[in-house]
């Protein structure tokens, strides 16, 4: 078995190549072919290089480093690439879990909630990889606080008149149709992106400049579904049997475009149009009601 000098974690939490055993504080590592136990500080971790040409590390150890943990001490799991330009965390602690992606802190879950380290920063999906369902035990909360928003005005009628023409249909979903059939797929109601555009646009109105309608494009892409899993050969192995590796399996995402509704804006602005629709017409009503009766002919 072919010995050769392992990574080992530095009091920052920083994989670094070990230079000389004498520079080790006891207990010191104990090392085989890429496997360090210990360290001289920060992590006491174990390192999983793979085989010598590995560009990538993973390192399990017990953080006491209050600049990447919670709590007192946790559980972390590091990737890094060779040259330590790319770290990914995965910070296990006492109270809550943390998430980081090139050295961002991106994602925590703790007893109460599964939320974003920085408010307002992140989505969830995108154009080209969405969700397909959401099951909520109450319905999702916006943020409406006065505090957040300019001065409140009035809707346009010249948008309310727009949005008279737009109108509100049945259909099914084509992916649904060719998966289950016409007669199984599920019926849904609601309106069409394109022809909400359209309507706007008849009536003097740039939809773009309002939040009811959304267009996204994007690229063709790669999207990697396995990375790849390097070999290590019999020398390197722990247990002298060398282990296949696997190659990174991507595929081709093409470039598209999609239009899309925020639903909750559209019924905004649906009930705001039929509110001005039943003000008229009570007010019609209440001119008639008061016009004087006709004097009866004699």
């Amino acid at each position: 078995m072919t010995a050769r000098a392992p990574l080992v974690m530095g009091g920052d939490g920083l994989p670094q190549q070990q230079q000389a055993a004498d520079t080790l504080a006891a207990p010191g590592p104990i090392t085989t072919t890429g496997l360090s136990v210990g360290g001289t500080s920060g992590l006491r971790t174990a390192n999983v290089m793979g085989s010598s040409s590995s560009p990538y590390v993973v390192a399990l150890g017990l953080e006491n480093n209050a600049a990447t943990a919670d709590d007192s001490h946790g559980v972390a799991i590091i990737a890094t690439n060779s040259a330590n330009t790319i770290r990914n965390f995965l910070v296990f602690a006492a109270s809550s879990h943390r998430f980081l992606v090139s050295d961002q802190d991106t994602l925590r879950i703790d007893a109460a909630a599964l939320h974003p380290t920085n408010d307002n920063a992140y989505n969830l999906g995108g154009s080209s990889q969405r969700w397909a369902n959401f099951y909520l035990a109450s319905g999702a909360i916006s943020t409406s606080d006065e505090a957040a928003k300019t001065a409140p005005l009035p809707f346009e009628d010249a948008l309310l008149d727009a949005w008279a023409s737009v109108q509100w249909v049945q259909f099914q979903y084509l992916d649904a149709v060719a998966e289950k059939g016409a007669e199984h797929a599920r019926i849904h109601w609601g309106v069409i992106a394109q022809q909400v555009r359209d309507a706007l646009a008849a009536g003097g109105i740039d939809g773009h400049r309002y939040g009811v309608l959304c267009f996204d494009q994007w690229n063709a892409h790669d999207l990697v579904v396995q990375y790849a899993i390097p070999a290590v050969s019999a020398d390197d192995a722990e247990d002298g049997v060398a282990v296949e590796g696997q190659p990174e399996i991507t595929k081709t995402v093409a470039a598209g475009e999609r239009w899309g509704i925020r639903y909750d804006l559209a019924q905004a602005i649906e009930a705001a149009y039929q509110r001005r629709r039943m003000d008229r017409i009570e007010a019609r009503l209440a001119a008639m009601e008061a016009r004087p009766s006709p004097i009866p002919s004699a």
